[in-house]
């Protein structure tokens, strides 16, 4: 999943806000503590970049992509 948000980040056409929302999730992903607090804070952040209305299509459904993954494990699957 962290690879799938460094393309997004890395993809030009990503927005400078959503580029610093993913920014934010992944470095929630990467903190040490409880794995379902980390999934949900980054959740959280990716599902604002995920609503942002000048997302190009393509990155908007890599964001919804890992945000259904991260649902995933803050539900414990």
């Amino acid at each position: 999943m962290l690879e799938v948000l460094s393309k997004v980040k890395a993809d030009t056409m990503t927005p400078r806000s959503v580029r610093s929302l993913v920014e934010q999730a992944m470095s929630e992903l990467s903190m040490r503590g409880d794995p379902k607090m980390r999934a949900a804070s980054a959740a959280s952040y990716l599902d604002r970049a995920g609503n942002d209305p000048n997302l190009p299509p393509h990155i908007r459904t890599a964001i919804w992509g890992a945000l259904s993954t991260l649902e995933g494990l803050r539900e414990g699957g």
